[in-house]
């Protein structure tokens, strides 16, 4: 199985191409920092097009009468509902331990949810 090189192998042949590049007449600039090589409304070069500028945003309007009236409409309808039944689970025995005077498991009884 091919292993991915380590990051020392990385930084060595990193090395060797920068002094290759170097040597060969190539020069380094320093870019200020945060300057662009990409001209505003252009994508990053490969991508082959320009972002065409689009209509302007749409002014916005508040929703807040559709949300209180969404509010509304729930609050009215949780005073209407009627209570909801109990679940079967809630109903059914349970196994429940007894323990005795040192906390120790001494038997298990079944007992119904109301005692």
């Amino acid at each position: 199985m091919k292993h991915p090189p380590s990051k020392q192998d990385v930084r060595q042949q990193l090395q060797k191409e920068m002094e290759e590049f170097l040597s060969g007449g190539g020069e380094v600039r320093q870019i200020p920092r945060g300057q662009s090589a990409i001209a505003p409304g252009e994508l990053p070069p490969g991508l082959g097009r320009k972002i065409a500028p689009g209509p302007p945003a749409p002014k916005r309007e508040s929703l807040l009468h559709v949300t209180q009236a969404i509010d509304e409409r729930r609050r009215q309808r949780q005073q209407h509902r009627t209570p909801k039944m109990p679940r079967k689970a809630d109903r059914s025995p349970r196994k429940v331990p007894v323990y005795d005077d040192f906390g120790e498991v001494v038997r298990w009884e079944w007992r119904s949810p109301k005692s």
